[in-house]
């Protein structure tokens, strides 16, 4: 467990998924309103993504990170190869999400994440991360601008069975 001060990065296990699922919704919600349809934000169900991502961790095919301080889990980043066709997974990892509880913003817990999941995918031999960013979430992107990350000119729409629609633009950075 790398301690900073007052909290701690570690590696997720599956007991820690209703606690990332909290985070998620709570992220998503505040950071997302406007973005996305209300009724989308607000049907979001914890328990339906706490048993996603405890699968997720089970498999082990990504790695999840969260950061706890003494009020528990406000955080989390997972990251493995990344999911891009034509891209060389072996040499580019993927933040596939971060997220923080929305009243822990602007605290640095963003950027502890970060640093954890730049450090595990330089560990595995990976010398580029990249990330899909919803194209009209300005916080975030300049969030991963002020971190060195660039738009690399890819961009993507991802249509949900509900028939929401997620635009992205892959942002991408040097470890």
């Amino acid at each position: 467990m790398a301690e900073e001060g007052r909290m701690s990065v570690r590696r997720a296990g599956p007991s820690d998924a209703r606690a990332i699922a909290e985070v998620r919704v709570a992220s998503w919600r505040s950071a997302y309103r406007g973005l996305l349809p209300a009724s989308f934000l607000d049907a979001l169900s914890v328990p339906d993504i706490a048993s996603r991502w405890r699968a997720r961790i089970e498999k082990g095919r990504i790695q999840v990170f969260v950061l706890q301080t003494q009020t528990g889990i406000v955080g989390f980043v997972a990251i493995g190869p990344t999911r891009d066709e034509g891209v060389d997974d072996e040499r580019v990892g993927e933040v596939c999400a971060i997220y923080v509880r929305p009243e822990e913003w602007g605290k640095g817990y963003g950027s502890a994440l970060l640093k954890r999941a730049f450090e595990s995918l330089m560990e595995q031999g990976r010398t580029q991360v990249a990330l899909w960013v919803l194209r009209d979430n300005e916080r975030g992107i300049r969030f991963y601008e002020a971190r060195g990350f660039q738009a690399d000119g890819a961009t993507k729409v991802e249509t949900r069975e509900d028939g929401v629609q997620f635009h992205e633009i892959r942002y991408r950075r040097s470890i």
